[in-house]
């Protein structure tokens, strides 16, 4: 056979299947890596907006107390 490409094979030298299944694999990892990506915003956003503030405040409260009870009773 002559080497014109109508042998089944890409101008690479590569065969379309192998190809194919290359891009497909890489579609099906971009879109878990994609995904993935977007569980680690959403478990950042959860973080910094539900569980952030209610931290602090504990911590405030904390330090609160903590002063109120180094004054002398006497005061």
């Amino acid at each position: 056979m002559g080497d014109n490409g109508t042998n089944g094979s890409a101008p690479g030298g590569e065969s379309m299947i192998g190809k194919l299944v290359f891009w497909a694999i890489a579609i099906i990892a971009g879109l878990i890596i994609l995904r993935l990506v977007f569980a680690a915003v959403g478990i950042a956003v959860f973080l910094a907006f539900r569980l952030l503030p209610v931290l602090v405040v504990a911590y405030l409260l904390y330090q609160a107390w903590k002063w109120i009870a180094s004054k002398p009773a006497g005061d």
